[in-house]
């Protein structure tokens, strides 16, 4: 059976997780091929910056990921819950992409301005003006440009261009990563070469959206308050949400730079990264899930749980096994890619990697509520992690240092998983095999503790024959699971 949908053709004869393996695939492929790049250029960076430039650049890494939700009012995430309301008359498809796409450029500049006006004064006032530029002018510039293109963007995650939009974002990043190691190395910046490469790779992002809707006529001179007023009825309940969200990316680094310095923020920070392996994974998965996933409930709720369902033991085991490769390997990964100021980060990777975990578990329920418009939940679950994690970072980092926000990503990760399934759960039971889930579990938690406990024996054999023998064992544990008849081939078919 085919489905006709804005002159795309999909077919429908494959189950969820056929669907989910081959376009997720290529966003996970984009995502690894993004991150391997990160792997290679890592060795310079940490060579050519030192551990408090890093710990700079991270902090406004952390302003990026909060102007995003403010300039758009969170209307991304209302975009995908109203995208099969106006899908299937073009004209009305148009009317609704514009809007919003009017809306960002008005209420986005107005607010970049003032953003820069204020961080100026701020700046200054605190004997910070050497982060105005170019710190902070192109980092909200290319913001507003960034946020312009998530229109584009989401039209072919929904519609499945997967090719296209793992190749956009591979050449994004070499974009960045080509002027950043240019400036770093030849023109001898240090921080702010990076700031360059965002920029120039925000305004290739913008164009190449742009591109997208402007050949497919889907950005016309109109504006529906109907619409808008719908889609900031959803959205608006987010923006806590977002903005926890980013209190829990920046509190940690900001405290463990004011008790600690910013040095051991920049060590801290590639533990941290090293472990995010996770949320490249399963964000990967979801940007093909989360469309599929959301058609199936318009259609049919019930059998969309069904299908959710099968789904999860697959993608939790996933997720299980990324974690302890990136837990047990860790050491070795970090020693082998940067200098030896930054070899102590491996000591955080298994506590952030196992929060991440939970963050995974927590992205199909969430989207569930996402799905019952229940997004005050979703701010609720968001202040109550921003807040336990702010507060442990308080408590912790000033007697245990970056150690300390591990264990505060961990309960605070921990906390918002067990919110948002409790809720979803009572919205919208999902059948869960406890039994299996519990087996995945154990098989993995052996493996991952005998491995522990040899760490520096095998560590000691030298890197090679350290990652032979660990990536062996792991092997061994993860096919038990088939052989154990705890998963099967067959639910891979489903």
């Amino acid at each position: 059976m085919t489905i006709e949908k804005n002159g795309f053709q999909q077919k429908n004869e494959d189950g969820m997780l056929k669907k989910v393996a081959k376009k997720g695939g290529v966003y996970f492929v984009s995502s690894i091929l993004i991150k391997v790049l990160q792997v290679i250029i890592l060795p310079l960076v940490t060579r050519y910056i030192d551990t408090r430039n890093y710990g700079i650049l991270e902090v406004v890494n952390a302003v990026r990921m909060v102007m995003p939700s403010l300039i758009s009012l969170c209307l991304d995430a209302a975009y995908y819950r109203f995208y099969y309301k106006y899908n299937n008359d073009e004209k009305m498809l148009r009317r609704f992409i514009s809007s919003y796409f009017w809306l960002i450029i008005g209420w986005g500049t107005v607010l970049i301005i003032i953003s820069i006006i204020v961080s100026f004064f701020y700046l200054n006032a605190n004997s910070l003006d050497y982060l105005f530029h170019p710190f902070m002018t192109l980092t909200m510039m290319g913001i507003l440009l960034y946020q312009l293109s998530f229109i584009g963007n989401a039209f072919q995650l929904q519609n499945l261009k997967a090719e296209f939009v793992g190749m956009v974002n591979i050449v994004y990043y070499l974009i960045l990563n080509g002027i950043f190691l240019f400036l770093l190395i030849v023109a001898k910046m240090k921080a702010e070469a990076k700031i360059y490469g965002m920029f120039a790779a925000d305004g290739f992002y913008f164009l190449m959206y742009l591109w997208v809707l402007l050949r497919k006529k889907l950005i016309v001179f109109e504006f529906d308050f109907k619409i808008i007023a719908e889609g900031l009825k959803y959205s608006l309940p987010l923006i806590p949400s977002q903005l926890c969200s980013w209190i829990t990316l920046l509190s940690d680094k900001l405290v463990v730079g004011a008790y600690k310095g910013f040095a051991q923020t920049g060590v801290y920070s590639i533990g941290y990264s090293l472990a995010q392996i996770v949320a490249v994974f399963s964000g990967a998965v979801f940007l093909a899930y989360k469309p599929i996933m959301y058609e199936s409930f318009s259609e049919n709720d019930k059998m969309g749980g069904e299908k959710v369902s099968h789904f999860l033991p697959i993608y939790y085991f996933a997720c299980l096994w990324i974690v302890v490769g990136i837990s047990i390997l860790g050491q070795e990964a970090i020693v082998i890619l940067t200098e030896s100021s930054y070899h102590s980060a491996f000591v955080f990777v298994p506590i952030v990697a196992l929060a991440y975990l939970f963050q995974s578990w927590y992205r199909p329920f969430n989207e569930i509520l996402n799905f019952y418009k229940k997004t005050v939940l979703v701010s609720i679950s968001s202040i109550i992690q921003a807040t336990a994690n702010l507060l442990l970072n308080i408590l912790l980092v000033p007697k245990f240092g970056a150690m300390g926000a591990s264990w505060a990503t961990f309960v605070s990760l921990l906390l918002l998983g067990l919110f948002v399934f409790i809720w979803a759960q009572k919205i919208h039971p999902i059948r869960i095999c406890y039994f299996r889930f519990a087996a995945i579990t154990a098989l993995a938690a052996v493996c991952w503790i005998m491995l522990s406990i040899w760490n520096n024996a095998l560590f000691s054999l030298g890197l090679v024959w350290s990652i032979l023998i660990k990536c062996t064992v792991m092997c061994v544990f993860a096919v038990l699971t088939f052989l154990f008849k705890i998963l099967r081939l067959k639910d891979l078919k489903n």
